[in-house]
């Protein structure tokens, strides 16, 4: 009886473990499937998609935690300040390329941040099936439930976008609450949130998981972004 209590506790935990890493790959891949549909909804072709994954960690053997990471090959480089960055750099496909950063937080640190980051420029089924299990595996592999995550796409066009068009259907399609917005010469940008995402960030009205930006004149074209739970990257 004490046999069977055993191994029901120790089945138990390993399901647990399963449905707690499938749930850190959800919250990164699901809100970029939702944002590639809204897009797609609105008649934008996306013309690429980034993800970065974060976490700060203690890490005791570095040299051990790097080699355990497979089909990556880490370059080491000492920074002005004295600490180690260790870098590498994976491209299987002409579509998708991915980067890992491993930064110590200071000299003589166990400390580090390690970043992962993940561009791709095709959405075909099979790509985007490519980049679930790619998630999936990272997030089983190297993180844990206090990363960090944001994700961003967007959609260059000719010519003019009927921006307030684009925008509406987002709202509608994402649920999504407008808060703060920003308008400059050929550039706007908006804040807002929507309960379909997990991960939020404190703002100056509320706390906040989606950001979307307009940009005219680049090349002739207008550019699109929408990012959770903030942009990150270049727009």
């Amino acid at each position: 009886m004490k046999y069977f209590l055993l191994c029901t506790i120790i089945i138990s935990l390993f399901w647990w473990d399963d449905r707690l890493i499938e749930s850190h790959a959800t919250s990164v891949t699901e809100p970029l499937k939702d944002m590639l549909e809204a897009f797609e909804a609105a008649g934008l072709q996306a013309d690429e998609a980034q993800i970065t994954i974060k976490e700060t960690m203690t890490i005791d053997d570095v040299q051990a935690f790097l080699q355990s990471i497979e089909g990556f090959t880490f370059k080491a480089q000492q920074t002005e300040q004295g600490t180690m960055k260790y870098s590498a750099n994976r491209r299987e496909s002409n579509h998708q390329d991915e980067t890992l950063l491993l930064v110590q937080t200071q000299q003589n640190s166990q400390n580090y941040q390690l970043v992962y980051h993940m561009t791709n420029t095709s959405f075909t089924e099979s790509m985007k099936k490519t980049y679930r299990q790619k998630i999936t595996q990272v997030t089983k592999v190297l993180f844990s439930e206090n990363m960090q995550s944001f994700a961003c796409i967007s959609a260059s066009k000719n010519g003019i976008i009927n921006v307030d068009s684009v925008l509406k259907n987002f709202t509608k399609r994402l649920n999504i609450q407008w808060m703060n917005k920003t308008e400059e010469m050929n550039f706007y940008t908006r804040t807002g949130y929507t309960s379909r995402w997990q991960q939020t960030v404190p703002s100056e009205e509320n706390n906040m998981n989606v950001q979307f930006a307009v940009r005219e004149g680049l090349a002739e074209k207008t550019t699109i972004t929408l990012g959770t739970p903030i942009l990150v990257h270049e727009y």
